[in-house]
């Protein structure tokens, strides 16, 4: 998937989802990838990140996200301790006043 598909193409897989969704909340397409490859070993998503996220209930997508805002959050703090969008995966995304 590249950056033109995540922003215009038609995302179908729970794979490709998530990546677009975390390029929305600020990352470059390449930090979504990494974080996409640290979430692989979630139990319940095992086998499902080629499946189409249509075939789902809405549910499935947001235990997803609550499960990989923290996989996101290490990264980031790991990687980009900084950026700017670092917010968008914390319980309170209203950055503190330095």
């Amino acid at each position: 998937m590249n950056t033109d598909e995540i922003y215009n193409g038609v995302v179908t897989t729970f794979e490709e989802w998530l990546i677009k969704e975390l390029v929305l909340n600020g990352m470059f397409a390449d930090q979504a990838r990494d974080i996409v490859d640290r979430c692989k070993p979630i139990e319940y998503m095992d086998g499902r990140w080629n499946h189409s996220f249509i075939d789902y209930p809405d549910l499935i997508r947001t235990l997803l996200w609550i499960a990989v805002k923290p996989i996101a959050l290490e990264y980031i703090d790991e990687k980009c301790p900084q950026a700017w969008f670092r917010p968008m995966f914390t319980d309170d995304p209203i950055p503190k006043a330095i």
